[in-house]
């Protein structure tokens, strides 16, 4: 089973064929959404220009991604078991490339993900980034695209 990290949620919403091609064989109840991914794509989309035709189309498409989840039950909160993995990730050094491929901190919501992965036991599911080799000894794995 997996788990989006926020990102993927976001090319999800833009329809990103190389994504869509990987998720493609996994069963709907195989494939989980964390809440904090969730938010951050609302907030994504809430920072697009009220009469930007995007943002009506990715908030659609959040919504049906979010209904979709609800009824297949594969919405994953943040919880305090969750939250206990959250603190041992924050004191590392967990880096990440941003849009101009330069190396900066992984954000603290994209670190509440990969400890919700982490907590569940799920893949998740993110474009490669140089922290994956830190945390596949913690016994963390990755479904790249």
């Amino acid at each position: 089973m997996i788990v989006l990290s926020a990102r993927a949620l976001l090319d999800l919403l833009i329809q990103d064929e190389q994504l869509l091609r990987m998720l493609r064989p996994y069963p709907i109840q195989q494939v989980h959404i964390s809440v904090v991914s969730i938010g951050r794509a609302e907030q994504h989309i809430q920072a697009l220009p009220p009469g930007d035709p995007s943002r009506s189309i990715y908030d659609s498409r959040l919504r049906s991604i979010v209904g979709t989840a609800r009824s297949a039950n594969t919405l994953l909160p943040f919880d305090w078991q969750t939250a206990m993995k959250w603190a041992l990730l924050l004191p590392m050094q967990l880096d990440v490339l941003d849009a101009n491929g330069n190396l900066v901190p992984l954000g603290d919501d994209s670190r509440q993900v990969v400890a919700t992965a982490w907590q569940r036991a799920l893949q998740l599911v993110e474009r490669p980034q140089p922290y994956h080799p830190q945390l596949a000894p913690h016994g963390l794995s990755f479904l790249s695209y």
